[in-house]
């Protein structure tokens, strides 16, 4: 009886490498090479990841046309208009955000902050070890990388072991600072060198301008430019939440503490919501609450005598 021999495997046509290749021209859906020896034109043409439409960009694909949920396009260079087809969205109609809130006790989620249910939360990151507390954990011990408690009630010398340090010898702040032409952030605001630049907010899109943006789309949602070189239409996409309270403009800066997202201004807020989670309501002065006239006041007067 006739046995057939095993298919032989696929390598990169590299010499001598054995490992398998994803990478090829995009035209004709070949695998040639591997990651490593890839040339620069080429795409990953595997079936389960194909790389982003963009000449030269690797990186894997998520944005694409609603109807169609097939990805094409990377974050950054997705295209006006394009959504994220690849991961879960949120539950309500219309939202294009992937979803972190669920019912308590339950791994899945249905809604983003904006829109989860009273009594939902994040079931998608850790939480704090403290008892009661809701908000995500990112404080762990030094040189350990389990988090286990938030910024409130971090324990003496645990320090951020989700986000990395800056470079600079003792400082434990975020490094969002680095190279323009890298996407590795380095140093902190105070000890970035000369010529570095944020790499955790994106640029305006203005030829040599190099502040974050802030203005978008209404409908897509993504900041493209500065509030100096914004199209006309455009809104501010990072600070438009406003005040839920009916017929009120006031930009919200209050909400609870365990959806940890605005939804009140100053003067509308109630008791147990948090300022940028720092701190009550009640206990900063709100209107309804002792002091909340005065604070206010004092606020105003500051304002006028800026």
């Amino acid at each position: 009886m006739m046995v057939s021999a095993p298919a032989k495997k696929r390598t990169c046509l590299h010499p001598g490498c054995s490992t398998r290749p994803k990478y090829g021209d995009k035209e004709t859906d070949s695998t040639d090479y591997c990651t490593r020896h890839a040339k620069a034109w080429m795409v990953n043409n595997t079936s389960k990841r194909r790389s982003c439409h963009e000449p030269g960009c690797l990186t894997q694909p998520s944005y694409g046309i609603e109807s169609s949920n097939r990805p094409e396009y990377c974050a950054r260079h997705a295209p006006d208009g394009l959504v994220n087809v690849r991961s879960k969205r949120c539950a309500h109609p219309s939202c294009t955000r992937q979803p972190r809130f669920g019912a308590e006790g339950s791994k899945r989620p249905e809604f983003c902050a904006r829109h989860c249910a009273e009594g939902m939360v994040d079931v998608c990151n850790k939480r704090c070890g403290h008892p009661g507390c809701k908000t995500q954990a990112r404080y762990g011990a030094a040189g350990s990388k389990k988090p286990e408690y938030c910024a409130g009630h971090s324990q003496g010398g645990m320090i951020d072991v989700l986000n990395k340090r800056c470079g600079h010898p003792g400082c434990k702040t975020r490094a969002s600072f680095g190279n323009q032409d890298s996407k590795k952030a380095e140093f902190c605001l105070r000890h970035s060198r000369e010529g570095m630049v944020s790499l955790l907010n994106k640029r305006c899109g203005h030829p040599g301008c190099k502040t974050r943006a802030s203005f978008g789309t209404k409908t897509n949602r993504k900041p493209e430019y500065c509030a100096r070189h914004c199209a006309e239409g455009m809104v501010n996409v990072r600070c438009s939440n406003k005040c839920g309270y009916p017929d009120c403009k006031t930009r919200a800066s209050y909400g609870l503490e365990s959806r940890r997202i605005a939804e009140l201004c100053a003067k509308h807020a109630r008791p147990g919501t948090r300022l940028d989670g720092r701190g009550d309501a009640e206990a900063r002065g709100v209107d309804g609450f002792a002091g909340g006239a005065t604070a206010r006041a004092g606020g105003e007067g500051a304002a006028a005598a800026r």
